[in-house]
């Protein structure tokens, strides 16, 4: 569904009016400081998002009944997460004390729930956040090798439907998604409606520009997340959505990730169920299994207890 961020502060701007000179030049300026990102002020990319900049955006409704799944690995952790707490977004003051930098969606010391949508196109509903959490997938071979590591993935449900912003539409995963492919479609069929033809073609930008900074996968520092934690944060501090949707870079784009605030993890998401999978790698081949399983029904549960249980996948 095609959106005017008008319509989340309960008042809508005259459309007719189009594009205007402010949004062109901080556009423009926008760009220019994605150049280097690492010596820009945070605080003057909020400013020029704030000017009108996503004046128009694609949002998405996430129904209930949906799953949606995290990651945590055990490196440097301990040999069993024991309760919901562990694996879901960061609660511990002395932890978020230490988390002093930039990510796809948050700012230093900001606890924010990262996790994966369902993908028709990776089957197994924790193969992406395993993708998104393993060093050891991402380690290049370099000769004889092996490596073993585990990570445990926990499912929640979607207990109502809540919305979010899809920035999805970045250059490659338009070319290896099918889902981004149809969405793209969709979104610029949508724009063709507007009146101003130099409006629609400045929105069209505008997504795929912020679209590839959410789906950056070359990063030589953390401040090169500066433009979508600073959208990010624009987004939940002045419009009433919950979440933010964007590509999983890590399954070379082939499903989605998805940003929530903690707020947002307790008021439309319940633990389901959970699952320890243990990769390894020995030389090019990667084994992934399932090692362990909650005993019983995790939802009922106020710690959890595991079951060796292996079953292997690829």
């Amino acid at each position: 569904m095609l959106r005017y961020i008008e319509d989340y502060y309960g008042s809508r701007i005259d459309q007719s009016k189009g594009l205007n000179s402010d949004m062109i030049e901080g556009f423009n300026k926008l760009k220019e400081f994605s150049k280097n990102l690492p010596s820009t002020n945070f605080e003057d990319l909020k400013l020029l998002l704030d000017k009108g900049l996503y004046s128009v955006f694609v949002g998405r409704t996430i129904r209930k009944g949906m799953s949606i799944c995290r990651g945590r690995s055990h490196i440097g952790g301990p040999a069993f997460f024991l309760s919901e707490k562990d694996i879901s977004y960061i609660s511990s003051p002395e932890v978020l004390g230490r988390m002093n930098y930039f990510g796809r969606a948050n700012m230093p010391f900001q606890s924010i729930f990262y996790g994966s949508l369902p993908s028709g196109e990776i089957p197994v509903i924790y193969s992406t956040p395993v993708f998104e959490c393993s060093s050891v997938l991402r380690e290049k071979c370099t000769g004889e090798s092996s490596r073993e590591e585990i990570i445990t993935c926990g499912v929640w449900k979607v207990v109502k439907d809540f919305d979010v912003v899809e920035l999805v539409f970045s250059t490659d995963a338009i070319k290896n998604s099918r889902y981004v492919q149809e969405r793209f479609e969709f979104y610029k069929n949508e724009l063709n409606n507007m009146p101003d033809n130099n409006m629609r073609d400045h929105s069209l930008e505008v997504l795929t520009f912020l679209s590839d900074e959410f789906a950056k996968k070359e990063i030589s520092s953390p401040e090169e997340y500066k433009i979508s934690s600073a959208y990010s944060n624009l987004i939940w501090t002045k419009l009433a959505i919950a979440g933010i949707l964007f590509p999983s870079v890590q399954s070379e784009y082939r499903s989605l990730n998805i940003a929530l605030q903690p707020e947002a993890v307790d008021k439309y998401l319940k633990f389901d169920s959970a699952v320890m999978v243990r990769i390894k790698k020995e030389d090019k081949n990667v084994f992934m299994e399932d090692h362990y399983l909650l005993k019983s029904n995790a939802r009922n549960q106020k710690y959890f207890v595991w079951e060796k249980y292996n079953v292997s996948h690829f």
